[in-house]
Formats: C-alpha cells, sequence, structure tokens
C-alpha cells in the first residue's frame, strides 16, 4: 500500500482524526487543570506547564494532518474537471513524446507535427 492509498483511506483519515481530536481535548483539560491549581487560572504559568507543550505538539500534528488531506483532496478534485484530464493528458503525451526525441531523435523525425496535435486533440 502506497501513502496516497492510506491518505485516501476514509477509515484511516477518520481514526487518525479521531484520535489526535481526543488527545487534544484531553492535553486541554490537563493544561487547563495544570494552571489553575489554586482554583484561579494563572496564564503567567502557562509555559511552565509540561501539558501545555505536548498539547502544542500534538495541535501541530492534527493541523498537519488535516492539511495533508486537504491537498490530496484537491489534487483527486482537480480530476473532476473535464478541461483539467484533457490538459493532463496532453501533457503526458508531450512528456512522452520528449523522452522519446531525447532517447531516439531518429523516431520523432518521423512524427509529422500536425499528426501529434491531432493526436492531443488540439484543434488548427
Amino acid at each position: 500500500m502506497n501513502t496516497e492509498e492510506i491518505i485516501g483511506n476514509p477509515k484511516f483519515r477518520l481514526i487518525v482524526s479521531s484520535l489526535l481530536t481526543i488527545a487534544v481535548g484531553v492535553l486541554c483539560s490537563l493544561f487547563a487543570t495544570e494552571i489553575s491549581k489554586s482554583g484561579v487560572v494563572e496564564w503567567s504559568a502557562f509555559h511552565k506547564a509540561e501539558s501545555f507543550w505536548w498539547l502544542l505538539i500534538v495541535v501541530v500534528i492534527w493541523v498537519s494532518a488535516q492539511i495533508f488531506y486537504l491537498k490530496h483532496d484537491e489534487r483527486v478534485y482537480a480530476f473532476s474537471d473535464d478541461a483539467f484530464c484533457l490538459a493532463h493528458i496532453r501533457k503526458t503525451k508531450l512528456e512522452a513524446f520528449a523522452r522519446q526525441v531525447k532517447t531516439d531523435p531518429d523516431k520523432a523525425n518521423l512524427v509529422k507535427a500536425s499528426t501529434l496535435l491531432k493526436d492531443l486533440g488540439v484543434k488548427q
């Protein structure tokens, strides 16, 4: 299983998001408890609380995971547009043709430019 398959798996995303959300909630409670030992919130002691630093780490991981999921979803969503798909196919064909020209220039001379443009779906 590659990374894209793992990230695209809804169960994986649900489990990771749920666990990180629960961890953030628990750490928030611990942090609140640590900085209000006398019943009054002492904001000046926030940086001394160990739970604050753990909370910060977990929040950064949680936000990073959500950004990673968002980027994956945006890549998938782009392919729902027909024009994007056509442009992607054209780009892929042109890249393959460029590799062919570099490896065997003689074969490239056998391809007419008009034929290549027609294959790419470009109207002349």
